[in-house]
């Protein structure tokens, strides 16, 4: 985990984030800290707190999908996926998140701050 949050920092993207998803089996039972919910939760916690200390934003989807219900947001039986309900609260989130973002400031081609100008069609 460390590794591929520090692989992520070091790549030459402005800005990027990590998506933190669930299988429906995070939210079924018991939530305490010895169960399967438990255990994802802090793992979870883990890679927040790595990816902080790396200047990685991590939007996480437990809590946008946590009261919503089980069988609206994801399929029937075995399949992890979420529903098209589930899509829906996540991609709501994610907007949410890219809206209450801090803007970057703009990078020159120099790598000073700057104005950022699209570039012109010759």
């Amino acid at each position: 985990m460390r590794l591929s949050i520090s692989w992520l920092s070091s790549l030459p993207i402005p800005q990027k984030v990590i998506l933190l998803q669930y299988r429906r089996s995070a939210f079924e039972g018991d939530s305490g800290p010895t169960s399967f919910a438990g255990q994802v939760i802090d793992q979870s916690r883990k890679i927040r707190e790595t990816a902080n200390r790396r200047g990685v934003p991590v939007i996480d989807t437990y809590y946008a999908l946590k009261n919503e219900p089980l069988r609206e947001i994801y399929f029937d039986g075995s399949l992890p996926h979420h529903s098209r309900r589930g899509n829906e609260v996540v991609a709501d989130l994610i907007a949410s998140e890219i809206r209450n973002a801090p803007v970057p400031a703009a990078t020159t081609a120099k790598g000073a701050p700057g104005l950022w100008q699209p570039p012109v069609n010759q």
